[in-house]
């Protein structure tokens, strides 16, 4: 994860959020042995990226609170925490995935099978962000989601009041959020998380959020750019198996 955060005023709001795991690998291309002029076409065909259906990897559910060590220091745990809650009639899932200070939400649903990030909400050292709610929506995955495809990505504009602390002191703002939120699926290397569980089917996932926002704090201007990467490995049927949280790889505790 790399977070950067310039300010024009006020040098507050570092804001280190979350990281996930990249652990990919490149989808292998097999050359066919053939006679004629059918060859372009087999290799073109073997160099295709699987489809799959993200649905099958990212499971939105309750049941999905699970802890993970860091493969650095084994004592050191985190805990992914997922709750539930109705926007509008539909369905919503939170992922509160804790930091050495603070934490991040992240707001998935389904909608059909189409993966999408509703909102999401910073707690930091300094600054602590009320629910940015995104009124367009960001495609994470899809019901037929290529691996190694071309990547989803999707303009945000919003507000979000924001509490700005300043050496103790305390002003609610409101802030204005402008960017962008990117996701990519890529193929990864299987997962032994103990001697007898081996996640081989599993796919990699990484999402993005690219984010500047300004807001007037005790009279004057402030603005800071964030750029925040959640990266993990997720296993079929089962949900994410590796993730990478401040900079450190987290792997599921075995039960």
């Amino acid at each position: 994860m790399k977070s950067v955060t310039r300010l024009a005023a006020i040098p507050l709001l570092a804001v280190s959020l979350i990281v996930g795991l990249t652990s990919l690998s490149a989808v292998v291309a097999v050359d066919v042995a053939v006679e004629d002029d059918t060859l372009p076409v087999a290799k073109a065909a073997a160099r295709a990226p699987a489809i799959i259906a993200s649905r099958d990897y990212f499971h939105v559910a309750p049941s999905l609170s699970r802890e993970y060590y860091d493969l650095a220091e084994p004592t050191e745990r985190r805990r992914i925490l997922v709750s539930e809650f109705d926007q509008d009639g539909a369905p919503r899932f939170t992922f509160l995935v804790p930091k050495k200070r603070g934490g991040f939400e992240i707001v998935f649903g389904y909608e059909e099978g189409t993966l999408s990030l509703y909102g999401f909400k910073v707690d930091g050292k300094r600054v602590k962000s009320d629910l940015v709610v995104l009124s367009n929506p960001a495609v994470i995955g899809t019901a037929e989601q290529a691996l190694g495809g071309a990547p989803h990505q999707t303009a945000i504009q919003a507000s979000a009041p924001v509490d700005v602390d300043i050496k103790g002191i305390r002003s609610r703002v409101d802030a204005q959020m402008t960017g962008s939120i990117t996701s990519t699926w890529h193929a990864a290397h299987p997962v032994k998380v103990s001697a007898d569980r081996n996640y081989e089917n599993v796919v990699a996932l990484k999402m993005t959020i690219a984010l500047h926002a300004e807001a007037a704090v005790f009279g004057l201007p402030m603005g800071y750019d964030l750029d925040t990467t959640l990266e993990g490995t997720l296993a079929k049927g089962f949900g994410y198996v590796e993730l990478r949280i401040d900079d450190d790889t987290f792997r599921l505790l075995p039960e």
